[in-house]
């Protein structure tokens, strides 16, 4: 019998697998950018596949070019 935990990821082990915190994760969950992840309870859960085949979205500011 396998466990949701065979396919899913916690919050916390999704973090760690996609160099991110906790709270970036849950963040992306309320958002619908992991597809697939469901809230359980006061917990998400997140397939694998989905933070797999994560990519961030672009954006935020960008990095003024230096002049020398």
């Amino acid at each position: 019998m396998s466990s949701v935990l065979d396919t899913h990821y916690t919050v916390q082990r999704a973090a760690e697998v996609l160099g991110l915190s906790d709270y970036r994760v849950a963040e992306l969950c309320r958002q619908g950018l992991l597809e697939g992840a469901e809230k359980v309870g006061c917990s998400w859960v997140i397939p694998r596949r989905a933070v797999a085949a994560f990519r961030p979205p672009r954006g935020g500011r960008r990095r003024k070019k230096s002049v020398e």
